[in-house]
């Protein structure tokens, strides 16, 4: 669901993949392999163009630690995009195949500093 999401996003924004300038993924209670970062860069072709952030394993306060690294990203460099990618596991995880169900497997945030 990521990469669609990812395309959207940009298709929304009016930006390429190459416009990202940091992207910084948060994966609450374990650190997968391959990272979601790697998938990210690897499908976008975004090798040695964006700086990467994987924070693994910090539970929920994780959410408050990307959305900081985002905002000193966008201003330390302001033409910069910064996206940040979440990945929550709860006991609530949704394991079935019911597309519209999945969504409640991820948490989305909007971000933007001026």
């Amino acid at each position: 669901m990521f990469l669609p999401t990812l395309d959207a996003l940009f298709t929304r924004m009016s930006a390429s993949a190459s416009a990202v300038g940091a992207l910084i993924a948060n994966c609450s209670g374990f650190y997968t392999a391959p990272s979601l970062i790697a998938i990210i860069t690897a499908h976008y072709r975004m090798w040695g163009d964006v700086r990467t952030f994987n924070l693994s394993g910090m539970g929920y306060i994780t959410g408050v630690v990307v959305v900081n690294i985002a905002r000193g990203v966008q201003r330390a460099h302001a033409t910069w995009y910064a996206i940040v990618v979440t990945e929550i596991v709860t006991v609530g995880w949704y394991s079935g195949r019911d597309r519209c169900k999945l969504l409640l497997n991820y948490f989305f945030r909007t971000y933007s500093v001026k």
